[in-house]
């Protein structure tokens, strides 16, 4: 992945299903923006996930990344120390008002 960088805005809150979380947001796609991949950090207080996204290594450097963005759903499986919940909120790492 080329200059992977962290996804600041999620088009929605991440969701937890009681098996996984899955996260949404808004990307380019191919070749500009594809995800790299997904930094959790669990603490007792929050679940912080952090999504990254580059340029496609494979796609053609001249491609114009001036196309319709559009909605990708990342599903990640449970975490270790248990789900997140009204007391441990998953949030956006990148998000720089994220506590």
């Amino acid at each position: 992945m080329l200059d992977p960088q962290p996804v600041s805005i999620w088009h929605e809150h991440g969701t937890w299903d009681g098996e996984r979380a899955s996260i949404v947001f808004l990307t380019q796609g191919s070749p500009c923006e594809v995800l790299d991949r997904a930094e959790t950090e669990e603490t007792d207080r929050q679940v912080t996930v952090t999504l990254y996204q580059g340029r496609d290594p494979d796609g053609d450097p001249d491609e114009p990344c001036d196309g319709p963005a559009h909605l990708v759903t990342v599903v990640l499986p449970a975490f270790g120390s248990g789900p997140p919940s009204e007391a441990r909120p998953l949030v956006n790492g990148a998000d720089p008002a994220a506590p």
